[in-house]
């Protein structure tokens, strides 16, 4: 019996060693000579940094305080706007055909390639060089000769500054109303390349070029946010099933709009969807490294921080959609046990679709469905134009990250700007005739390819029941 229970009590004491070491360390080093009051202080003392360290981790996420920007956004760029196409307008006071009107329209375009240049390398180490024009150099006295190009320059934020090496036009970087100044005038170049392709050959039949300067109402600052959407920031390619999952989601986002009464859709940003990504794949690396479930979210100022590389108008607001899924071994597994009923996706072979990837829409519905729990105001924000969608799936830990960055400009709904919605069909239109141009062409150049050059059909005294093979020009 003496064997029995010293056994017993070994085995007892086994089991209960990592209960007793625990409350050992939750007890920290505290002296033998202290009273049972005292020791229920030091143990109250160490769970309550405990739990101190535990509301660390879940504290809310950070409040940073919207930056002063000096001016209000929509009257500046409506005044911007405004004087934008008056300087246009002034440029191009020349006949329709000539050198005169060679020098402006290439004057203009030289205007919109050094904003594009700009804009398109924002965030940069180029950028600093790109914002500076040399006033000596060959290019700037042949561009912006005329002192009405160099107004529109100037209204472009652009400021002629004296240097040890002559006159440099540069744009501040730093400077909201600078930047701002700048995108609403190349808004505005835009408008006028589109009205100087809808005029086309007629310019032959007219003698001034007032059909191709913008209205002062052709603009919409929510037009500013889309200007730059096709950005090109370095980010890892996602998988297949990532893309199909930001799309279904995309998707589903729609249709939980549409139900709120937003018809509307959102536009997707490139930019955008790479930010959201990049924030995935960071927040991945974290659960991935992390040695217990906690870890630490994604912080407001890492949004703006990422949001501050790309090429935005100042004053825009925006809305971070997070989420996290711990099933990705259900979701995305084979429809059967043997794999005979499932297709590469991960959908049946039944579905009209072979290709149909069944478990990116049914995460897809479970992230949405949590948005519109936790975060229906941010997922039906009625002045939301524009979206990005990133997901990142890690099967090793069995984890999958969801980020939705939506932007806008709160107080101006895109459905209720009738202008900027019909500019958009329009646009869409004009894309769409364009690559059907384009395809058209291609199938004739196809279907041409092995005809003769000329459009009879030569036959010679050698050879009269064969073509004779011409030589194109």
């Amino acid at each position: 019996p003496l064997i029995w229970m010293l056994v017993i009590a070994a085995a007892a004491l086994w089991w209960l060693w990592p209960f007793i070491e625990r409350l050992q360390r939750s007890l920290g080093p505290a002296p033998a000579h202290l009273s049972p009051s005292e020791r229920a202080e030091v143990a109250a003392a160490a769970a309550s940094s405990v739990a101190m360290v535990d509301e660390e981790v879940e504290a809310p996420p950070e409040q940073l305080e919207r930056p002063e920007l000096g001016f209000e956004v929509e009257s500046f760029f409506k005044d911007t706007y405004t004087e934008s196409a008056r300087l246009i307008g002034d440029v191009m006071a020349v006949p329709p055909m000539g050198p005169e009107f060679t020098t402006a329209v290439g004057s203009l375009h030289a205007l919109a390639a050094i904003i594009d240049r700009l804009f398109q390398s924002w965030g940069s180490e180029s950028a600093d060089r790109l914002s500076q024009i040399k006033e000596d150099s060959d290019a700037f006295k042949k561009t912006f000769k005329q002192g009405t190009s160099q107004a529109l320059l100037a209204h472009a934020g652009f400021e002629r500054k004296e240097s040890v090496l002559g006159a440099i036009w540069s744009l501040d970087l730093e400077s909201p109303a600078a930047k701002l100044r700048a995108l609403t005038v190349r808004l505005c170049l835009q408008r006028y390349n589109e009205l100087q392709k809808l005029r086309g050959t007629l310019r032959w039949a007219q003698s001034n070029n007032s059909v191709v300067i913008p209205k002062p109402d052709d603009g919409s600052l929510l037009e500013l946010l889309e200007l730059y959407k096709s950005t090109t920031l370095s980010a890892d390619r996602p998988s297949m099933r990532e893309r199909n999952l930001e799309a279904e989601v995309r998707l589903k986002i729609q249709e939980r709009r549409a139900e709120a009464g937003l018809e509307l859709p959102l536009l997707l940003h490139d930019g955008l969807a790479q930010i959201a990504r990049s924030l995935a794949q960071g927040q991945r690396v974290r659960i991935r490294e992390a040695t217990g479930d906690r870890v630490r979210p994604i912080q407001p100022s890492d949004v703006r921080a990422a949001l501050a590389q790309l090429p935005l108008p100042p004053g825009f607001d925006a809305a971070h959609l997070y989420f996290q899924s711990t099933e990705l071994p259900r979701l995305f597994g084979l429809g059967s046990s043997t794999g005979s009923n499932a297709t590469s996706m991960g959908g049946s072979a039944k579905d009209t679709t072979e290709d149909k990837d069944a478990a990116a829409e049914i995460l897809a519905r479970e992230t949405v469905g949590h948005w519109a729990a936790r975060q229906s105001q941010d997922l039906n924000w009625p002045c939301a134009a524009m979206i990005g969608i990133g997901a990142a799936l890690d099967y090793t830990v069995n984890r999958g990250v969801i980020i939705a960055l939506v932007i806008g400009f709160e107080g101006l709904p895109p459905q209720e700007d009738d202008a900027a919605v019909q500019r958009r069909g329009e646009k869409a239109g004009l894309r769409r005739r364009q690559a059907a141009a384009s395809e058209a062409a291609t199938a004739a150049a196809a279907s041409n390819a092995a005809a003769p050059t000329f459009g009879a059909r030569v036959r010679t005294l050698d050879a009269p029941h064969a073509d004779a093979k011409i030589n194109r020009k």
